[in-house]
This record gives structure tokens, C-alpha cells and sequence, in this order.
């Protein structure tokens, strides 16, 4: 195996002997676990750098010689941004490499030898390059090449080799420019494409470097849209495509009237012929639309499940407060006083019996939800009945003595007191509405004892009379309440833990009433307590194949729409999604009709232009469609729009006040079942075009270089 450093050569130096190479090729996954799951979806996987380790022996034929020959190998070796050219029984491979130690190690016995340890890092790429021989150039693979494409598409099987995923590059030149509009480039193994619109001349060169990332023309940087076609090792099925720039068969001038689309005229049109019959791939119309424009909204409160998707929603949709966050997962303690502090039963409040009916204790709330409480109890006789506990209100400032008001909450499960025995225990209480108990806000908990108590039967709470905790005491006698700071009843009260696992709150389908649409925006309302919350969205034409998930909802544009919240947070903290927007309104819609009796007819083609691509002043709006007309026909090209007809809403097409196109009507209707009327003074402006043959030569060449891991 031969080894070279940039020009230092390892394997052939009089130095260097028993050289030996050790590589490590870390993969790096992004996993992600799923609730309620076992082990873990797999995301996506990078390669992390690349770390190499040379190791072998320095010689010499003297100490000094030795010492000399350390000092050339260190300066040779130590580099950055350098070459690591290995040859292979097949082939040689280079790495662009960083040095991050050399080891040499001296042995007092040797003064002729000394060991060494050289440690690489080749981290962009981490990957290896095929080269033509070891210190050489890089070898590129010439896979595919094409000359004279007169097509509008050209195909190629590619077959590529190496360990690590390959990057071409594409080169295209342009012969003769003729019609050429876009050339698109598609991966079909992958499902990634690039398109290029710009203006072509001829012997213009075209590069797109899939390995760089640059895409450009004659050198300068271009835009395109989509994104890098992706490659895979071994079989990738491409298509190269090339489209013309169609001329317009019919085009008027630039009108300043208006016909407007509102609550009154539901449809406009306009009836064109054409020459010669071909298939025709775009029309343009002349329009524009009010300043004020309304759109059309979604408000999900969460306050119902209407539209709650049960299959695929974690988390807690809660109706009751109107919010989505995270489910819960068992309890933990907000405030307590312990029956540790307590020994005996001298200090016990009588409930049935004196008057005393309910006892309660003073505690701050910490943000979590109310689980249940504990109280210290037994009974004294045979008495009867049930016991409930409460949350209320505290009615005095923090550190002053406080007694319960405004009951909040009681417990849905009550306790038969004749089940105590009579020794103290903890009795557990349930409390199952969602209440939140607010950070720093002082609260009352206590237990209310009403019937089948008095004389010798009745319910004892224990209580402390020399308290630590920070709160107070209090109970009702005949009739009013009595706070004291003097003690503290024994008491826990415990808040629901957020299960982080629940974490996701998908929709149903929401039906926007429109065949096409154009979303303008989705927002929600979230207290993010630290946490994270991710809003996507997913559209459909029919409710039931849906889109990929995108947190873009301006790339949507179907009838169905639907959402889904993904939360992070802790089991003390969720986000709290109060409530999602959807806002959007229907395309126009236009229709190309065949003629029945000097009027639209039966619709051959049906395209939408998007509101958002109209704007206030009159524009061309262009929109690509297909469809074979024969010459010297009557159509119609006809428009309306597919949201709510209201004066917000309104556009306009442009026309003219006198028959300036001689072949052709415009036509208006007030109702989607009403009849056309036409006018044969006034033509709309439109353009219509040709789906032209191409007139280009192009030249292809794909080419890479192996890339090995």
C-alpha cells in the first residue's frame, strides 16, 4: 500500500518503514422515538468527519540522523487542507485531510528507530475521491453524453459506482438557442428536479454542479427553481427536458375599463378564435383586484372535537379550558405538611360535631394542574354520611391570615366516613377537573363533613399547633369561617406530571367549500413555557389522500385542509396552544369552452390563477394549460371566482368599450344557473398561446467522480 502526504510519500521514503493505516467512517443518525413505541424511527443519517490514524516507524542511522529525520517528517506531515493519497488493489483514493496530532515515540534503549502515531480528520468532504494514480488528478467518470437534441426531452440510465453517495456534474450546451424557454432536470429514482428559466443564446454553456452546489450560466451565477437532483448509488433514471417559449396567437391592447366580478356578475367571458390548429399551452387575461380584499378563515378553539383527529392526536385536546398541550402522566406534590411533624392525636379537629363542618389549609400553587389531596383522618364513634373535599379561593394577601371564599373545585368521589377506622390515616381525595393551579397564587384546601356526625359520633383531622409550614389554618363554625396562623392541618396536594410522549395534536379535514384555493396564512396562539411548537399543514382534493406535511400552508392549494401541532416541553411545563387560524380564498377559475349558440358551452380545459398573484393595478395573469384547438372555431374562455362572491372580494377583467377584436364576444352572467349575456361592442383582454415545436441543438455531458466512505 503506497501512502503519500501532499509530495511526501510514506510507503517509498527511506525514513519511514511498517507503515500502517487505520480508518473510522462514523454515520450519524437522527432517530425519533415515537410515543407508546418501541425503539425509534429512523429520519435521516449524515457522515460525520472522517478520522485516520498512519502509524509506523521513523529511522535513522544515527541519533542526530534519527533527530533530523523527525523534524522532515513532522514538517511533511503536520498539514492542513492537504492530500492523503492511498492507492488501492483497485484504483487510488484521495482524502482532503486536517492533522490534529503527531505521536513519536523515543525509547531510551533506541537511538536508531522511533514509533509514530499520525492522526487525520477529513471533514469536507469526509468522504474519498477517486484519482488516475496516487499523487495524480482527480479521475472524473464520464457517464452519459448526448449531441444534437432537437427534443423536448432526452433521457439517461446512469449507473453509479463508490461507496458514498456520488455528485455529478451536468453540462449543457446550448448549440443553437431557437425557441429554448426552461430546461428541467429530474431525477426520477429520487424525485427531486430543477428547472432553469432564463434567456438562452447560442453557445451559451450551461453547469450544474451537484457536488458545489452552484448552478451556472457562462460562468455567472443563475436562479432555478426546486431543488440539487440527488443521486443514488447504482441506478438512477434521468430526464433532461426542454421547453419553448409560446407565442401569443391573439394578444389586445391594454385596456383601463373594468368589469367586475362582485355579488351582481358571477362569470365573465370572452370568445376567441385561433390559427392554426395545434395544441395551445397558456393564456394570459388582464387583470387586477380591489385594494381591500377579505379572505376567508378557520378558527380552531379546541373548545369541541369536531375536528379532532383521535386516531392521530397524543396529546390533550381539552375542551374544558380550550387549549391543546400535553397529556398527563401521573402526579408529584405542590405544597404538603407532613404527619412526620405529628405524634399523637392530642391536636384533632371534630368535624360533625359543634358546629364544625368543614376544615381547610392555605398552600401555593406551583403551575401544575390539581390531581388530589391528602388529609390525615379517623373516626370517633359510629358516625354516618359522606365527606368531600374542596379547592377554594384564599381571601387574605400572601402572609396574612386567610379563610376560603368562592369555592373552585370539588372532589367528583366522596368518602363514606364509615369506612375510617380509628386510627389516623391519609385518605386520598380525587379531584377531576382540569384546574390550574397558578404559579405563586395562594389557595385553600380543605374537607367538608355535613351529615350523620354530632354527639359522640363524628370525623377527626389531625393538625399541628407548632407549624413549620408557610401557610395557615382554618375552620368554619356555625356558620363563619375562623383563619389562624397558630396550625396547620396535615395535608398533601398533588399536581399532574405532563407526559412528554403525548405531544401531537392533528385535525381532521376541514372542508373549504372552494375546488381551489389559495391559503395565505396559518398561525396559532401558544404560551410556549419554554417548550417548542411546531405548526404544519396538509391539503387535499378529496379528504382522503392528503399532501406531506409543510410548515409552508402558501405551497397548498386544494379543497381539504388539515393541521397538525407537534409540543416539546418538561412534565412541569407544556406549551398551551390556545387556538390555530387558517386563512385563504378561493381561485378564479378558468374555464376553455367549446361554443353552443353564441355562448359558452361544453368546458374543455379548467385552470386557476391564484388571488395572491393579482395584484391592485392591472397585470397579466398567466396561467399553462393543454388542449387541442382547430382553427377557425368559435370558443370561449370564461372566468369566475371559487370563493364567496362579496364586494371585498371582487376583481377585474380588463376590456375595451369598442369591438376592437372583430372575432370574437364578451359575454356576463349574474347567476351560476342564469343564461349569458353578450356584448358585441366590448372584447376582453387575453392572449392565448401556442405550444410550439422546438427549434434548439443542445449538447449534453454528464460526468462524476467516485466518492468512497
Amino acid at each position: 500500500m503506497n501512502i503519500q502526504i501532499n509530495t511526501f510519500n510514506l510507503s517509498g521514503n527511506q525514513i519511514v518503514t511498517g507503515v500502517r493505516l487505520d480508518e473510522s467512517t462514523p454515520q450519524e443518525l437522527n432517530l425519533m422515538r415515537l410515543a407508546r413505541e418501541d425503539g425509534a424511527k429512523l429520519i435521516s443519517s449524515t457522515y460525520a468527519p472522517k478520522e485516520i490514524t498512519i502509524s509506523g516507524i521513523i529511522k535513522g542511522t544515527s541519533r542526530s540522523d534519527l533527530e533530523t529525520n523527525i523534524d522532515t517528517f513532522k514538517k511533511n506531515t503536520m498539514i492542513t487542507e492537504g492530500d492523503l493519497d492511498v492507492d488501492y488493489e483497485v484504483g487510488y483514493r484521495r482524502w482532503t485531510v486536517d492533522c490534529s496530532g503527531c505521536i513519536v515515540t523515543r525509547e531510551h534503549h533506541n537511538i536508531s528507530t522511533a514509533a509514530f502515531e499520525l492522526k487525520y480528520v477529513a471533514s469536507d468532504p469526509p468522504f474519498a475521491e477517486e484519482i488516475d494514480s496516487i499523487a495524480g488528478n482527480p479521475k472524473m467518470n464520464g457517464i452519459y453524453s448526448v449531441d444534437m437534441i432537437t427534443a423536448n426531452i432526452c433521457t439517461a440510465d446512469l449507473d453509479l459506482g463508490g461507496t458514498a453517495k456520488p455528485k455529478p456534474k451536468l453540462d449543457i450546451f446550448i448549440d443553437a438557442a431557437g425557441n429554448l424557454n426552461n430546461v428541467s432536470v429530474k431525477n426520477n429514482t429520487t424525485n427531486t428536479q430543477m428547472d432553469i428559466t432564463t434567456a438562452w443564446g447560442s453557445g451559451d454553456a450551461l453547469e450544474i454542479n451537484t457536488n458545489s452546489r452552484i448552478v451556472q450560466k457562462n460562468s455567472s451565477n443563475v436562479e432555478y427553481e426546486g431543488i440539487f437532483p440527488e443521486f443514488n448509488l447504482g441506478d438512477n433514471d434521468i430526464d433532461i427536458n426542454f421547453t419553448s417559449i409560446g407565442n401569443p396567437n391573439q394578444e389586445q391592447a391594454i385596456y383601463n375599463s373594468d368589469a367586475d366580478i362582485n355579488s351582481n356578475w358571477v362569470a365573465e367571458a370572452q370568445s376567441f378564435q385561433i390559427t392554426p390548429t395545434s395544441n395551445y399551452s397558456q393564456i394570459d387575461l388582464l387583470l387586477k383586484k380591489a385594494s381591500s380584499f377579505d379572505y376567508d378563515e378557520w378558527l380552531e378553539t379546541f373548545s369541541a372535537t369536531t375536528y379532532k383527529d383521535v386516531a392521530n392526536t397524543t396529546a390533550n385536546w381539552e375542551t374544558a379550558n380550550s387549549e391543546l398541550k400535553f397529556g398527563y402522566s401521573g402526579s408529584s406534590i405542590v405544597d404538603s405538611y407532613s404527619e412526620s411533624n405529628y405524634t399523637d392525636d392530642t391536636y384533632m379537629a371534630r368535624l360533625g360535631a359543634g358546629g364544625i363542618n368543614y376544615v381547610a389549609q392555605s398552600f401555593i400553587g406551583n403551575g401544575k394542574t390539581l390531581n388530589s389531596a391528602k388529609f390525615y383522618l379517623k373516626k370517633y364513634g359510629s358516625p354516618t354520611g359522606t365527606m368531600v373535599a374542596y379547592l377554594w379561593a384564599h381571601a387574605g394577601t400572601y402572609g396574612l391570615d386567610g379563610y376560603p371564599i368562592a369555592p373552585l373545585y370539588a372532589t367528583s368521589n366522596s368518602l363514606d366516613v364509615s369506612t375510617l377506622t380509628t386510627n389516623s390515616q391519609l385518605i386520598e381525595f380525587t379531584f377531576s377537573s382540569n384546574f390550574k393551579l397558578v404559579n405563586g397564587v395562594k389557595y385553600m384546601i380543605g374537607i367538608g363533613y355535613m351529615t350523620g356526625g354530632g354527639g359522640a359520633n363524628y370525623v377527626l383531622a389531625g393538625y399541628d399547633t407548632s407549624p413549620s409550614h408557610a401557610g395557615n389554618g382554618a375552620y368554619y363554625n356555625n356558620g363563619a369561617w375562623y383563619p389562624d396562623q397558630t396550625i396547620d392541618y396535615i395535608f398533601y396536594v398533588y399536581g399532574k406530571n405532563y407526559d412528554t410522549t403525548a405531544n401531537v395534536g392533528q385535525s381532521l379535514g376541514f372542508d373549504t367549500g372552494k375546488t381551489s384555493n389559495t391559503f395565505v396564512s396559518g398561525t396559532q396562539s401558544v404560551t410556549l413555557n419554554g417548550g417548542t411548537s411546531t405548526l404544519e399543514f396538509s391539503d387535499s382534493a378529496d379528504n382522503s389522500s392528503w399532501s406531506s406535511w409543510t410548515t409552508d400552508i402558501t405551497t397548498l392549494s386544494r379543497r381539504y385542509i388539515r393541521f397538525r401541532i407537534t409540543l416539546t416541553g418538561t412534565t412541569t411545563a407544556s406549551p398551551l396552544v390556545d387556538y390555530v387560524t387558517i386563512n385563504w380564498v378561493g381561485n378564479i377559475e378558468v374555464n376553455i369552452c367549446s361554443d353552443t349558440a353564441g355562448a359558452p358551452g361544453a368546458i374543455l380545459s379548467i385552470v386557476y390563477i391564484p388571488y395572491t398573484s393579482i395584484g391592485t393595478s392591472y397585470g397579466w395573469a398567466s396561467v399553462s394549460m393543454s388542449v387541442n384547438l382547430t382553427a377557425a372555431t368559435n370558443y370561449w374562455v370564461w372566468i369566475r371566482p371559487s370563493s364567496t362572491n362579496a364586494t371585498a372580494r371582487t376583481f377585474y377583467w380588463a376590456y375595451q368599450n369598442t369591438n376592437i377584436y372583430a372575432s370574437g364576444l364578451r359575454a356576463r352572467k349574474t347567476s351560476s344557473g342564469g343564461s349569458w349575456t353578450t356584448y358585441s361592442t366590448n372584447d376582453h383582454a387575453f392572449k392565448v398561446y401556442i405550444d410550439e415545436s422546438p427549434s434548439w441543438e443542445i449538447s449534453a455531458r454528464i460526468e462524476y467522480q467516485k466518492k468512497y466512505l
